[in-house]
């Protein structure tokens, strides 16, 4: 019995449907991956806002702030070492390391203080925790357009100062500022994008960046001790500060 033989068209035929059903699975798969850490973070924001509120509780509600306000360094002591704060605004970024011998056994590179895409994408632990606010670390008056006087203004906050606790963002991935667009300049938009946030009241969200509010555009200015001058993520300049909202 004769057999009839595939055609070259054919043969050809096969291998392009063969190619973009392997490039639909791929996508789909790169997809689901991407969701799973996108959750996988909204998970590790929960819990790291929860340890902020424990440690606010036993600190009679007050935030994390252990650098000294004005233009000068601060040096903590820890188990692992003097750490040097050299702006005071860096609070937002050292904040796991100052504390870390109270809250996270000593580890300040615990998975859970990352987002998952970024540990992901570097094989590891590496590079900035999640931030938290620098809405938290002067009065309200200092996010307030015409009413910033500078050093006097700086000072921790505490919980019960937070107007909305479900609005006012806690904790804020900079991972994503980095990979999906470029960081904000004072006169531009954010992008597009979709940035995983933790509130004050407990609740993690990955938030679409077009109901994200513009904080001071200027961030904390060029006060001796300042380490943004411009708002260079969302969710860290808020205006009117823990009395303002960072979404819509």
């Amino acid at each position: 019995m004769n057999r009839r033989a595939f055609t070259l068209l054919e043969l050809l035929l096969c291998i392009v449907i063969i190619g973009a059903l392997v490039t639909l699975i791929a996508g789909s798969l790169a997809d689901a991956r991407r969701k799973a850490l996108g959750l996988r973070t909204l998970a590790h924001l929960r819990t790291t806002s929860t340890i902020l509120h424990l440690y606010a509780t036993d600190w009679r509600d007050a935030w994390p702030a252990f650098a000294q306000p004005g233009g000068s360094s601060t040096t903590i002591e820890t188990s692992r070492g003097p750490l040097v704060v050299p702006f005071y605004f860096m609070s937002g970024l050292l904040w796991a390391a100052a504390i870390a011998d109270y809250s996270f056994d000593g580890n300040d590179r615990s998975p859970s203080l990352f987002d998952a895409e970024q540990v992901a994408a570097q094989g590891g632990v590496g590079g900035p925790t999640f931030l938290l606010s620098c809405a938290l670390f002067a009065d309200h008056q200092f996010w307030t357009s015409g009413a910033r006087l500078g050093h006097s203004q700086w000072r921790g906050t505490r919980r019960f100062e937070v107007w909305r606790t479900d609005k006012k963002a806690l904790l804020v991935s900079p991972f994503v500022f980095h990979s999906e667009a470029p960081i904000r300049n004072v006169a531009g938009p954010y992008g597009r994008f979709v940035a995983p946030m933790a509130f004050v009241d407990g609740s993690a969200l990955r938030v679409y960046s077009g109901n994200l509010r513009q904080g001071i555009m200027w961030g904390e200015g060029t006060f001796p001790g300042t380490f943004h001058t411009f708002d260079a993520y969302a969710g860290l300049h808020t205006i009117d500060g823990t009395r303002g909202t960072d979404i819509r």
